[in-house]
């Protein structure tokens, strides 16, 4: 386990190295880490006394537990976010199942598309008004510029990288309750 989560710890080094600084971490005290603080620095939303407002920081806290990387990580939603498939702390994984291969830096890149609301479901939400909201307005949409996928995969890697890692990016599926 202790080499999974080194692993893990420097797939997400790199990955916040090619972010330009827009994703960022803070670890638990354990080392390697099993939790994590992660910072989004790109454009969401979050409802402000009933108005859809712009935001531009994330914190999404994410534990791996006993049994990652067979079982998916825990995620907490620590900041206002107005989206359709996060709802208070609950994070809603959409698409494919878990997988053994999926990463950290995996799943920090698909948070970060949630954000931007380059990925949402508006088939199953957990915030029914953000679902519509969103619906009315999918000509926004990604309200952030930066890819953050293709920034993971920057000339830096090699053509074996890049494969792994396009291969391993997962859209997840779960009810995280």
């Amino acid at each position: 386990m202790t080499e999974i989560l080194s692993d893990e710890l420097a797939r997400l080094e790199l990955l916040r190295e090619r972010s330009g600084g827009r994703l960022t971490f803070q670890t638990g005290p354990v080392k390697p880490p099993h939790q994590y603080l992660v910072t989004l620095r790109c454009s969401g939303l979050y409802l402000k006394q009933g108005v859809v407002s712009e935001i531009g920081e994330h914190q999404v806290q994410i534990e791996l537990g006993p049994e990652y990387p067979i079982r998916p990580p825990d995620l907490v939603w620590r900041t206002p976010i107005y989206h359709p498939n996060i709802l208070a702390w609950k994070v809603c994984l959409v698409g494919q199942n878990w997988g053994a291969k999926t990463h950290l830096d995996d799943v920090c890149i698909w948070l970060w598309d949630m954000v931007r609301y380059r990925l949402y479901n508006l088939n199953d939400p957990l915030d029914k008004p953000a679902s519509a909201w969103a619906a009315q307005h999918e000509d926004r949409f990604p309200l952030d510029p930066f890819d953050l996928r293709a920034a993971a995969v920057a000339p830096a890697a090699s053509r074996s990288e890049e494969r792994d890692l396009a291969g391993s990016i997962l859209l997840l599926e779960g009810d995280a309750e």
